[in-house]
């Protein structure tokens, strides 16, 4: 009987590994950059801020073809006003951030801008 509940906790554990890394390759691809807030750009228009961080990105998604350095905020969300604060306090203090996106655009903000998922200050 022990070795049949030790298989089935194999089988859910691989389960458990395996599983993330099916479906991480089909995810689109998301980009991260980390680097110093060099501009913030609001649209009063539509409420969007975008900004640039000179830092290196990885994955850049098709979408964003051409704006390496830029990304995209929705600033008519209220649960975006913290990381618009952030990055106002960031570039004020010239403090290095690490960002991760969506790996989408945001056609509403800006079709050809990556969406922010996160912001972070790097100490």
């Amino acid at each position: 009987m022990r070795q049949f509940h030790e298989m089935k906790f194999l089988e859910r554990t691989l389960s458990v590994l395996v599983a993330p890394a099916f479906f991480a390759a089909s995810c689109p691809a998301m980009a991260a950059s980390t680097g110093y807030i060099t501009e913030i750009v609001t649209n009063p228009n539509n409420g969007a801020v975008n900004f640039i961080v000179n830092g290196q990105r990885t994955d850049l998604p098709a979408c964003a073809y051409g704006q390496g350095l830029r990304w995209a905020i929705d600033g008519t969300n209220a649960l975006a006003q913290p990381t618009i604060a952030l990055l106002l306090a960031a570039h004020a203090q010239n403090q290095k951030v690490f960002v991760q996106g969506l790996g989408s655009c945001s056609s509403r903000d800006q079709p050809n801008v990556e969406a922010a998922s996160y912001v972070a200050l790097i100490p």
